[in-house]
């Protein structure tokens, strides 16, 4: 007999995906739209600054982001489909008594 505490579970991906909607902004979006906003200023410190953006462009983040999102994507589906089995064999044993 498996068990799966399917709340909990739930619950996990919940985290997860919190997680990935939280590291989104801070993808190549984030590197470019930091660097543009930096043409509105003037002090000593930009170049520096937007020398640090570009070195940060090759970056593994969106990789990292797409690897997140199709893992939870999965286990989703996974726990999805496990509920909706569950369900079917509950109400085919509730039909057969």
């Amino acid at each position: 007999m498996i068990k799966l505490k399917v709340d909990e579970f739930n619950e996990e991906l919940v985290r997860f995906n919190s997680a990935i909607n939280r590291f989104k902004p801070y993808n190549g979006g984030f590197i470019k739209n930091t660097a543009d906003m930096l043409n509105y200023f003037n002090s000593d410190f930009v170049e520096g600054y937007k020398g640090l953006l570009d070195s940060m462009r090759d970056t593994n983040a969106p990789k990292l982001l797409e690897k997140s999102q199709n893992l939870y994507d999965a286990a989703k589906t996974t726990v999805d489909s496990i509920v909706e089995v569950d369900r079917v064999l509950g109400k085919q044993m509730l039909k057969n008594k």
